[in-house]
């Protein structure tokens, strides 16, 4: 309470001044990604201090729209060091092969006791692949189609597996620029079911389901 008794009088009563000194619970010197050689994103930051740091969760939105809309999920988990006074580096590697929109990652940082802190965002840029695969028909009887539009001569391989991750087929091929189609012959070898086919071109996989039933 803050009182004036009369000209040159000042009486303070009930006053309590706090000054806290309390560290940041992480210091963060710098966050970066960067494309690596096979595809893969490396994630590296380094902090100065750290105080009851339990760890770091990495997470990444896939895209404009789920950056815009704060969409990020989860890709990692990367123990902290506690507390320490000392420069700590840390690490990690997105090998998801499936990246055909710009990536935007942060870090949430979490305390021993639940709080926590994000990072800066740290882009790196993708775009869309240079061809399309189309499966057809499906559901299918005894063969499948892929329709595979290109807009280059490429390395393709091609695998097919059941619902249980056997693999069935495993094809290398060439694709061409321009459209083709491809057969994979199934003829009554595999039971009905849902099969999954992975297209991988120059180093990209296009993933795609196909329904077999019976006739």
């Amino acid at each position: 309470k803050f009182t004036v008794e009369g000209i040159g009088e000042l009486r303070i009563d009930n006053v309590t001044l706090e000054i806290s000194n309390a560290p940041l619970p992480v210091e963060l010197l710098s966050f970066t990604a960067k494309k690596g050689e096979e595809n893969e994103v490396l994630l590296d930051w380094v902090t100065a201090s750290e105080v009851d740091n339990d760890y770091f969760e990495v997470q990444v939105a896939s895209g404009e729209r789920a950056y815009e809309n704060g969409d990020y999920r989860i890709i990692g988990i990367v123990d902290g060091f506690g507390t320490t006074n000392f420069r700590q580096t840390y690490s990690f590697t997105d090998m998801d092969p499936l990246k055909f929109e710009n990536r935007y990652y942060r870090l949430r940082q979490v305390d021993f006791d639940g709080e926590f802190e994000y990072s800066p965002t740290a882009m790196v840029p993708f775009k869309q692949p240079e061809w399309t695969v189309r499966v057809s028909p499906n559901p299918f009887v005894e063969t499948i189609y892929l329709d595979i539009k290109s807009e280059k001569d490429a390395a393709a391989d091609i695998l097919v597996s059941d619902s249980y991750g056997n693999v069935l087929v495993l094809w290398e091929t060439e694709v061409r620029m321009g459209t083709q189609r491809l057969e994979i012959p199934f003829r009554g070898r595999y039971m009905p079911g849902v099969y999954s086919i992975q297209v991988n071109i120059d180093g990209v996989t296009t993933p795609a389901k196909a329904v077999k039933v019976n006739e």
